[in-house]
């Protein structure tokens, strides 16, 4: 650094600026970004510099002259400082909104209804977070569509995909005030027993719970093992109210919602794949504030877990040069073994497959390692059973990559996640669209 008695007024305004980014990222953590605080703390410590530099008496009052001096120069100083402060504390408040999944958000698009097929809710929940970003519309097979940044003519184009369906049930009958069901999605029947669920009917939304017969009465044979068809919806009802209150082909949820857990852990119904909606969400709102070269479209997907159907005719509308599959995977767990999982909190697991685009994965390995973005590997021998198989062989064929966040407890109303996880899933996709492309 200079002698004080070197430096100039605009080499000290200079100095004082190049501080400011150390005095953002130092008060990053706290959440507290007050631009005045800053650039008034700043402000003191550049009259120092002043006073020092231009021979002012350190340890005697000052003269009204000098009073004089050092209110022209706050006057001026402080409009320069607090222009260039604002992109730079604009940065550190994107980065910390993708330090964190918003819970919030998170929680309100899972207590959205939206088995495959029928996720209207879900849509609603979807496109009010993501309207402010770009014009949302619906393919004829119910998926979300929205373009979030135009980007550069002749730039590639980039596609963000998640599945906004869940798994659930349908009506198949109503028999005695009761209800019988049908799978929608896979579901281990084992745990279905004194589950409560939601009825979502014409005139409205009707309580459940999934009974079966008591192991009392049983009887004595030693197969307890309990399938679909055994199992039935008690609403409650006499047989002749629920003749008119249900019918074939109301479709059912699950009543429990999300909650938190300690550790930063997300727990509840339709995680899978709703986590991976809020990490688009999160991606498409940086991209859309960052506004890179690239243009980039979000899909959110319909009928994930009855097939893919929406990702492939969702993949074929926009026809991108690249795209981003984000799914859950499964997570570490009691019971679960080690070389089949991985640990929640871990980072997100990148899919190694021979669908997905070798060159394009080996990229977001190469961003995840210069921002210091935690990834687990999750080779497959082929198919990856998630919606990046049905997007890479969409039209003449996409560029795919998948990012999986873990999740514990799949398929049950206890799903369970670390947002950690899911934030660095949505940091990875804002950088690919920044400069992974």
């Amino acid at each position: 650094m200079k002698n004080f008695k070197d430096l100039n007024e605009e080499e000290i305004i200079e100095e004082g600026l190049r501080a400011i980014p150390d005095y953002l990222e130092g008060i990053r953590g706290t959440g507290n970004f007050r631009l005045e605080a800053c650039v008034a703390a700043e402000v003191e410590r550049l009259k120092g510099l002043y006073m020092k530099a231009n021979g002012f008496r350190l340890f005697a009052p000052l003269t009204a002259s000098e009073i004089q001096e050092l209110d022209t120069f706050t006057a001026h100083f402080i409009p320069i400082l607090t222009e260039r402060t604002i992109p730079v504390q604009q940065k550190y408040l994107r980065r910390q909104r993708l330090s964190q999944i918003n819970a919030a958000t998170a929680r309100a698009l899972c207590e959205a209804p939206g088995p495959s097929g029928r996720e209207c809710a879900a849509f609603a929940a979807a496109r009010a977070l993501l309207a402010p970003l770009g014009e949302v519309t619906r393919t004829p097979l119910g998926s979300l569509l929205c373009c979030v940044n135009p980007g550069r003519a002749g730039a590639p184009h980039l596609l963000l995909e998640a599945h906004l369906d869940q798994i659930g049930f349908v009506v198949t009958r109503v028999e005695e005030g009761f209800l019988r069901f049908a799978k929608v999605g896979g579901i281990d029947p084992r745990w279905l027993p004194a589950t409560p669920v939601v009825i979502h009917t014409a005139g409205g939304d009707r309580p459940g719970i999934i009974t079966s017969v008591p192991p009392h009465l049983a009887g004595d044979s030693d197969d307890h093992s309990i399938k679909i068809e055994d199992l039935l919806i008690d609403t409650g009802c006499r047989p002749e109210t629920a003749e008119t209150l249900f019918a074939p082909g109301d479709i059912v949820t699950f009543a429990a919602r999300p909650v938190m857990l300690q550790n930063n852990r997300l727990a509840g119904p339709a995680l899978d794949d709703r986590i991976g909606c809020a990490a688009v969400i999160a991606a498409a709102q940086e991209i859309a504030a960052e506004k890179p070269d690239c243009r980039v479209t979000v899909l959110l997907s319909s009928m994930e877990e009855i097939g893919g159907q929406g990702a492939m005719t969702g993949g074929f509308a926009v026809r991108p040069d690249y795209a981003i599959a984000v799914d859950v995977s499964f997570g570490d767990g009691f019971g679960c073994r080690a070389e089949q999982t991985a640990p929640l909190g871990g980072g997100p697991m990148l899919g190694l497959a021979p669908i997905l685009d070798r060159t394009f994965t080996r990229r977001l390995q190469e961003l995840a390692k210069a921002h210091e973005i935690p990834l687990q590997p999750e080779p497959m021998g082929g198919r990856t059973g998630t919606d990046a198989d049905d997007l890479a062989a969409a039209g003449p064929g996409i560029k795919t990559a998948l990012i999986s966040i873990p999740l514990r407890s799949m398929h049950t109303v206890a799903e369970t996640v670390d947002l950690a996880d899911a934030a660095n899933t949505a940091r990875l996709m804002a950088l690919a669209a920044k400069e992974g492309i």
